[in-house]
């Protein structure tokens, strides 16, 4: 409600109040049923996440590509093992010995630094 001239009559003013008053519950109501919404929403995936035995922290920060997939399931290790938190990226190149040592997997580090 705007700041109003005191002069003006009570019963006006109080019809104000009274139009605010109901243009304010209309849009608390909305706002309730639109948090409602979204927590049985939010309640559903985590329902999903649960039953497909996902943990949320195990979900990689960038997509996968079809090679990283592959070497996932033909070494049956992790992404986490294939990622470097260094440069955020996937390995592009891995040791001859993976998975035992990773000092010769190369990435997008390794590429700056060889120019």
């Amino acid at each position: 409600m705007d700041v109003k001239n005191i002069s003006q009559h009570p019963n006006k003013l109080i019809g104000e109040l009274r139009e605010d008053n109901y243009r304010l519950r209309q849009q608390l109501l909305i706002t309730r049923q639109t948090l409602s919404s979204t927590n049985h929403r939010l309640s559903l995936a985590q329902a999903e996440l649960s039953l497909r035995n996902f943990d949320i922290s195990c979900i990689p920060p960038i997509p996968i590509s079809p090679q990283i997939r592959e070497w996932m399931d033909w070494y049956g290790v992790p992404w986490e093992t294939l990622y470097c938190q260094i440069c955020r990226s996937w390995f592009s190149d891995l040791d001859s010995a993976f998975p035992y040592h990773l000092e010769g997997c190369r990435c997008k580090c390794n590429e700056e630094q060889e120019r």
